[in-house]
């Protein structure tokens, strides 16, 4: 059974702020070329999307650098969902490595672990890009011990702090004061990209709903080959095994 994990990608995908909209022109269509030809510019981090190493270091290594096997491998779901939301509204809630503790067995058996924060289900909303569940550095680097090479999530980035500011008119995309309020972000994806083997962070996951909670399955995520690229959109999807099926699915 095949379970598709990724956001449909169109001209109404929502983008992370500053980030290109999807656009597309079509360049030859039936009834004067007698087939279409349709060209789409889009950014690299777009809908569900792998990071790469070359997303923070210019000497970081591309999709076409890493083994194949990255894309196609076993996973598992950490549910962390109910434990999120006990925690205080208001701000960015934290996903600490106190909160992960009671999955490391799971974190050290398979090379793919998908973080559910319940997040996603609010994928187009307002709030968004600006409020999600955040991996902060000190989890970065806890997670880092691990020997995970995917870390896959519901939310739009790894950390969220800082970014609530954004659209009240107290920061604008690309000046100091935003660059100083990213640093959170930054830092976690530079601990998990600068790793070596790299932990690729696949972002904005859908329908995880749908997967077994503490139970091995295949993931597949591969991006296009294209050469010296820093992140790209995938067709995330799960193939639940038979043993996996009667499993609870998340609610």
């Amino acid at each position: 059974m095949l379970i598709d994990l990724s956001r449909p990608i169109n001209e109404a995908t929502p983008v992370y702020p500053g980030d290109p909209l999807f656009t597309r022109v079509i360049e030859a269509d039936y009834a004067c070329d007698g087939y279409r030809l349709t060209s789409v510019t889009f950014g690299t981090h777009l809908g569900t999307h792998l990071d790469a190493p070359r997303h923070f270091f210019s000497d970081g290594e591309s999709f076409g650098d890493l083994p194949l096997e990255t894309f196609d491998t076993e996973a598992v779901l950490c549910d962390l969902a109910p434990a999120l939301a006990e925690q205080e509204t208001g701000a960015a809630a934290k996903i600490t490595p106190e909160l992960l503790a009671p999955f490391a067995d799971l974190l050290e058996s398979v090379p793919a672990v998908i973080l559910r924060t319940g997040w996603g289900e609010r994928w187009g909303q307002s709030d968004y890009f600006t409020s999600f569940p955040s991996i902060l550095p000190e989890t970065a680097d806890w997670l880092a011990d691990f020997p995970i090479r995917i870390l896959g999530l519901d939310t739009p980035s790894l950390s969220a702090y800082g970014n609530a500011l954004f659209g009240t008119g107290s920061a604008a995309w690309g000046d100091p004061l935003c660059e100083a309020l990213l640093h959170s972000d930054a830092e976690s994806h530079r601990i998990l990209l600068g790793r070596r083997p790299p932990i690729l962070p696949l972002e904005n996951l859908a329908a995880l709903q749908k997967l077994p909670a503490g139970e091995p399955f295949r993931l597949f995520c591969f991006p296009l080959p294209v050469d010296d690229i820093d992140g790209f959109p995938v067709r995330a999807c799960a193939k639940l095994t038979e043993a996996a099926l009667p499993f609870r699915v998340v609610e």
